[in-house]
């Protein structure tokens, strides 16, 4: 009888850890990749949780492209709790076509009309893929930075840990 209420009182509690602590882009069977691959966002989503939802970054989670493919790992930018530091790659926007092209082939893409004025530099509106593709932006900017060179141009000053924290001089990597 004594195992029988632990079981009762066990099940439920571990189950429940158990779906608080798994982050639902890792569950098998709705076309997500699994914890530990390339896909694994859950460092980026703890502080740019709106990327968790955005169409751009879903599709590639789904595809088991993770946020490091494009952005580096980026540890010393997760690791810093009052973001002075930098992410390893940012993308100005002459960069951000070059970028996609890598993995989206412009033959392939150039089959679709609409995309032979942007893969040809000649479009006059929707010039980026992030025009069309998702809405791939900081929701809220508290830190600007020169997205070639890694320097902090903007700042509100607030720190959440160490008021004393300077920004970071490491430059992204390109």
């Amino acid at each position: 009888m004594r195992y029988l209420i632990w079981a009762v009182l066990l099940v439920p509690v571990a189950f429940f850890v158990g779906a608080c602590l798994r982050d639902p882009l890792d569950s098998p069977g709705d076309g997500t990749a699994l914890k530990g691959s390339a896909a694994y966002n859950t460092f980026c989503y703890v502080c740019h949780l709106n990327f968790k939802k955005e169409k751009l970054a879903l599709r590639h989670a789904r595809a088991g492209v993770g946020c490091t493919k494009c952005h580096g790992n980026s540890e010393d930018h997760s690791a810093d709790e009052d973001n002075v530091t930098p992410p390893e790659i940012m993308y100005a926007k002459k960069k951000i076509n070059p970028s996609c092209t890598k993995c989206h082939k412009p033959r392939e893409l150039a089959r679709k009309s609409q995309h032979k004025p942007v893969l040809a530099g000649t479009a006059k509106h929707k010039k980026y893929c992030t025009d069309c593709h998702g809405d791939h932006r900081v929701a809220v900017r508290t830190r600007r930075w020169n997205k070639d060179t890694g320097k902090l141009i903007a700042d509100d000053g607030v720190r959440m840990v160490h008021p004393t924290t300077r920004p970071s001089t490491t430059k992204p990597a390109s």
